[in-house]
């Protein structure tokens, strides 16, 4: 199967991978003072996702620990869904005071579960097929 991903030439993906995620590292700790630790954390998993993704790239183009490919193919999805847990903890935290946020707050995390139940459903479909 061919995705966009896979469909990318290596510099490119090694940039979005690699280097904005540490550009991000970066933009997240100038801005640390203004979010709740959290969110930071939530930021912090999600570019660890995208740096372990772009290792798990250079991993298999130079065919090392071929055994474990399944493995390593899915080691960013554990750091992934951490982003999300606390995307969404810091959300509620961010809005004890405002009730008309917390639903918004609310809303938007049964959208983002809606979305990722049904984008693994999909994926399950498609594999047992």
């Amino acid at each position: 199967m061919n995705t966009f991903y896979n469909s990318l030439s290596d510099p490119i993906y090694y940039t979005i991978t690699l280097i904005l995620p540490l550009i991000c590292i970066i933009y997240i700790y100038k801005i640390r003072k203004r979010f709740l630790k959290l969110t930071l954390l939530g930021f912090l998993f999600g570019t660890i996702s995208a740096i372990i993704a772009g290792l798990v790239r250079v991993i298999s183009r130079l065919e090392l620990f071929s055994y474990y490919s399944d493995w390593f193919g899915a080691l960013p999805l554990p750091f992934l869904l951490l982003t999300f847990i606390f995307f969404i903890i810091g959300g509620f935290q961010s809005t004890k005071q405002n009730q008309e946020k917390r639903s918004r707050v609310i809303l938007g995390t049964l959208l983002l579960v809606t979305s990722i139940l049904l984008g693994g459903a999909i994926v399950l479909y498609k594999f047992y097929e």
